[in-house]
């Protein structure tokens, strides 16, 4: 087997994977593909592969997820995001191979540790009160992260959860935010 065609079936194992993962929970294409496209195509072009590949994965799951998703928080995360989408494309321009690695790495980090803290602590009190300006500023992370890392999803979907967004409509308005930054 010629090494081009070694990685392409290499390439299509880590998007099923990712897909698996993403059907079954609603996010974290990108937090698996991405590291391990990183390190079979050795070059930034993984950070497109990754766009691409979610986006079509995105596209078959989105239409029956829309219906759930809240409509303000994700037209405030939608608008944040567009406005991110220049501040990641600098940071994407202007990175290392060895920078985005680091990057990625911490933020996938800094989100486990994050899923594990949640786990381990339970509220009393109900949903926190709604800030229409902090889903526009997290939607800019968001948008920053898909254009720079291809990750639109951790902050949002760290951030939904601690306002105490139902599960359902997490995962709808995760996965419509992703499609609509990948599809950007």
């Amino acid at each position: 087997m010629t090494p081009e065609i070694a990685d392409i079936l290499l390439i299509a194992l880590i998007a099923f994977c990712a897909a698996l993962a993403q059907g079954a929970t609603g996010f974290g294409f990108a937090i698996i593909a991405l590291p391990f496209l990183l390190l079979v195509t050795g070059s930034l072009d993984a950070v497109g592969l990754t766009i691409i590949l979610n986006l079509l994965v995105s596209l078959v799951l989105a239409p029956g997820l829309w219906r759930q998703a809240p409509r303000g928080p994700l037209l405030r995360l939608s608008l944040g995001s567009a406005l991110g989408f220049p501040i990641g494309l600098a940071i994407f321009l202007n990175a290392s191979l060895d920078l985005l690695r680091l990057a990625i790495g911490l933020i996938i980090l800094a989100f486990a540790a994050t899923l594990a803290l949640r786990q381990n602590t339970v509220s009393t009190q109900g949903e926190p009160a709604a800030r229409p300006w902090l889903d526009t500023l997290v939607g800019v992370l968001s948008g920053a992260m898909a254009t720079a890392l291809a990750m639109p999803g951790p902050a949002v979907m760290l951030y939904l959860s601690a306002r105490g967004m139902a599960k359902d409509a997490l995962r709808a308005c995760t996965l419509c935010l992703c499609t609509l930054s990948y599809g950007a």
